[in-house]
Formats: C-alpha cells, sequence, structure tokens
C-alpha cells in the first residue's frame, strides 16, 4: 500500500486510506479509526476534521478493548464489583444488565454515549418497568459510568441531568400493636417460636434460616447473626450475611430467651435452631407457615419482612435512634434505614409535639 502525505494510503482496490489515532486501549495499545474516498484530497480534508474533533474530545483519550457499552459494563461488573458483593447481589446486577442495558445501548460505543440517548433509553423504560426497577437499572448505569470516568474513559458522566420518573415506593406494611398482638399469641399457641423471634430481633428470613445454635449467647441474651441462607438461580445454600454490616450482634428479649432456652432443653444443641437439626428449615416453608397463620386470625398482607418492619417500627416508638437501629437492623448505613422507616420518624415528631401546651394563659 503506497503512503502519501500523513497517514493517508493508496490501497490496491483503487480507493484512499486515511488513518488517525482516536485514543488507546486500556491496555495501552493504540485505537486507530479510519476514512476511505475515491480521492485523496477528499480522505484528507475528512481526515483533517477528525483529527481535530478527537483533539478536542480529551474523553476519547483511552478505550477499553473494542470501546463498546457492553464491553465496558462486563468489565466493571467482573473485575471492578464482584469481588465486594454479595452472590445475589451480583447475579441482580448482571440480569438488570441482560435484560436492560445491553439490549438497548450495549452495542454503542462508550465514548459516544449521551446524555440524550440515556434519557430516551428512560422514557422507553418507563412504559414497561416500574418505577422502582427503573430507578435501580439507572443506578446501575450511573456507577459503572462513574467508574470509567474515574479510569479517565469518558471525561463526563452522561447520566447526570437525566430526568426519571418520582419513585414513590410504598410504606413497608406494619403490624399495629394489636396485630401484634394477635399474631404473637396465635405463635406461643403453636409453638411457633421463630415468629417471635423475627418479631424481637428484625432477622431476615435467611439469616433466621440460618441460624445455630452456637451463634445463640445465652450469657449475654443476644444472637450473632454470622450466616444466611440465599436463593441463587434456584438453588438455596447457606453463605455470609448480606454486607460486612450484616455481620451483628443483636439482643434478645429476656422472654424470647428463656422460650430459647426451653426449645434447647427439649430438642438438644444440634445444628440448626429452626429445622431438622442438622437440616436447616426451608425459607418457603416458613413463610407459607405463616401466611397460613395471619390468614387463620385475620391479618392481611403479612410477610416474613413484615415481622422485620414491625420491629424497627416498635424501636423508633420506644426512642432508639437511627444510628442504633441501623446496627440492629444490619443496615449498610443511617440513610438506608431513613429510607424505609423516615415515615415513622416523621409521625413520632407530630406525636410530640401535640403533647406540648401552651405556658403562658
Amino acid at each position: 500500500m503506497a503512503k502519501r502525505g500523513e497517514n493517508i494510503y493508496f490501497r490496491k482496490d483503487g480507493r484512499w486510506e486515511g488513518r488517525y489515532l482516536i485514543g488507546h486501549k486500556y491496555d495501552g495499545k493504540p485505537k486507530f479509526g479510519y476514512v476511505y474516498g475515491k480521492k485523496y484530497l477528499e480522505v484528507k480534508r475528512e481526515l483533517m476534521i477528525l483529527k481535530a474533533n478527537c483533539e478536542r474530545a480529551t474523553n476519547s483519550a483511552v478505550l477499553f478493548g473494542s470501546g463498546t457499552v457492553t464491553e465496558w459494563l462486563g468489565f466493571w461488573l467482573e473485575t471492578l464489583v464482584k469481588p465486594y458483593i454479595a452472590e445475589t447481589t451480583y447475579h441482580t446486577y448482571k440480569t438488570q444488565m441482560e435484560r436492560h442495558l445491553i439490549p438497548e445501548i450495549g452495542e454503542g460505543l462508550l465514548r459516544e454515549l449521551g446524555t440524550e440517548e440515556i434519557q430516551s433509553f428512560v422514557n422507553e423504560k418507563r412504559e414497561k418497568l416500574s418505577a422502582g426497577m427503573l430507578h435501580n437499572v439507572y443506578r446501575l448505569l450511573r456507577s459503572a459510568l462513574k467508574a470509567a470516568q474515574e479510569k479517565r474513559l469518558i471525561r463526563d458522566n452522561p447520566c447526570v441531568g437525566v430526568k426519571l420518573p418520582k419513585n414513590k415506593g410504598k410504606a413497608p406494611r406494619v403490624l399495629s400493636r394489636r396485630e401484634q398482638q394477635k399474631l404473637e399469641r396465635e405463635a406461643v399457641r403453636e409453638g411457633s417460636l421463630e415468629y417471635l423471634l423475627c418479631l424481637y430481633t428484625g432477622l431476615r428470613l435467611g439469616e433466621l434460616c440460618a441460624l445455630q445454635w452456637a451463634d445463640v449467647d445465652f450469657v449475654h441474651h443476644a444472637i450473632i447473626v454470622r450466616h444466611t441462607m440465599k436463593r441463587v438461580k434456584g438453588t438455596v445454600r447457606m453463605g455470609t450475611p448480606k454486607s460486612e454490616n450484616s455481620e451483628r450482634e443483636v439482643p434478645v428479649p429476656a422472654f424470647v430467651m428463656k422460650m430459647l432456652r426451653e426449645k434447647l432443653e427439649q430438642e438438644g444443641a444440634d445444628g440448626f435452631v429452626f429445622g431438622n437439626g442438622r437440616s436447616a428449615a426451608s425459607m418457603r416453608t416458613m413463610q407459607a407457615r405463616l401466611k397460613a397463620m395471619t390468614k387463620r386470625i385475620g391479618l392481611k398482607g403479612v410477610h416474613m419482612h413484615t415481622l422485620r418492619h414491625t420491629y424497627a417500627t416498635r424501636c423508633l416508638e420506644n426512642r432508639i435512634g437511627v444510628e442504633t437501629l441501623c446496627d440492629l437492623l444490619g443496615h449498610s448505613g443511617p440513610q438506608i434505614t431513613l429510607k424505609y422507616y423516615a415515615h415513622c420518624t416523621r409521625e413520632n415528631k407530630f406525636a410530640c409535639v401535640k403533647k406540648l401546651k401552651q405556658i403562658a394563659c
């Protein structure tokens, strides 16, 4: 191939080919773009414009692999994120990417992905997804693009400025004191200690099923959360809790601890607290039994997480601080606790103010 001018070649097929540097791959190797034409001057003019555009676009300094959004999303999830998140969270992220992000915006170049394109993606998906799911997918994309920005793969995060539909969400179902009393009486009558334990410790369903006698501290009246049951691709297995914060010590009221001790004396300290000794209780069975129990006593919309929400609400009603509650629930930060229970603190504030009386009459 004959060369003429600056990176312009005459090809055997009779066309002129211009080559220009558009950046560098993540491994440091140069990445080139190409322009073709029948005339040398035609290619040269086009080449000058493309080079000028590349020089102005500092965000094209580095390319990852072939430069597509799909390739970066895969690298970000598998290499930068996966080692630091729970397995269930990883599969959730991967599913969201494969179902929503990659089919819609995956083929384009990362450095060319703009705010308008992401806004169009959001506008289309808002007709197909709930506001909550759409927010989750958007946050996933925003995090991946933020990492790309930090790696200098892009200059700005195109998610900035994107407008999302309001995610009002629903307030969590919480048992009233009367409803809780009915459920507790039925649980005691049936000998279903697991539901009482949830109501007074706030354990997640997986943590409850994975609880072993070795995790119960009868001296200090506490439970040490060390494990949880996880459902990954239809298979249930025991693993570490949801996050580092989920590994925690939870105080247990004396009357519940007394019932645990009686259960220990009757069944022995071999293996799991709930289940058949060496085999943990089934999460689905535990949920089904609660559903049957609440239906029998006339309570609607109650599931295992309702017991955790109820525990958190009773704690706030008893003036336990948000930061303390955050530790008890195993949340990653107080902002997560406030996200779910801000309505409770608001009700408490209004109730307290209503008690104020006029000083000067």
